[in-house]
């Protein structure tokens, strides 16, 4: 009896080696993920990890599948807002690990109602939530936001999914 067993990378070199996948968009959106987190970077510190990691989302729904409805416009912006919208009405209560868990599973219900899929702008309230809100990270939120929609947007023509 022979068992093989394959990982993600079995046909690895298979793929390379075929011609059906056009690598220039790996290479070409791979560097722009790259140029994105760095941009964001330069916009949030590193106290606000969680919103870092929430773009980071963000920034993968955009630029390596951006066909899906996560990547929308409408749904990356009105999605984050409802975040931090979210994670400001908390800011009233007690910091609990309650209140974070409460938050998430609101802004999963409102992003829902409001047929606005966007995954990471949970983990926009979290991040919030985890830290204390501050209308410094609101602010830098949103122009990171804004800045890599305008990007998205300008390059969206060019853009493949990559999965």
């Amino acid at each position: 009896m022979h068992l093989t067993f394959h990982t993600p990378l079995s046909n690895l070199s298979a793929e390379l080696r075929d011609g059906s996948r056009n690598w220039k968009h790996y290479i070409f959106q791979g560097l722009l993920i790259v140029i994105a987190m760095l941009l964001v970077f330069r916009l949030l510190d590193w106290q606000h990890l969680g919103l870092v990691s929430s773009i980071g989302g963000t920034i993968f729904n955009l630029f390596a599948t951006p066909t899906s409805t996560a990547a929308s416009t409408k749904n990356v912006i009105v999605g984050h807002l409802i975040g931090m919208l979210i994670a400001f009405g908390c800011s009233f209560f007690p910091h609990s690990e309650v209140v974070s868990a409460i938050a998430v599973g609101l802004s999963v219900v409102l992003l829902a109602i409001t047929r606005t899929l966007h995954p990471p702008s949970s983990g926009t309230v979290l991040g919030v939530t985890s830290k204390g809100f501050s209308p410094e990270a609101a602010l830098s939120l949103a122009v990171s936001v804004l800045i890599l929609v305008v990007i998205y947007r300008l390059l969206k023509p060019y853009l493949k999914d990559l999965f």
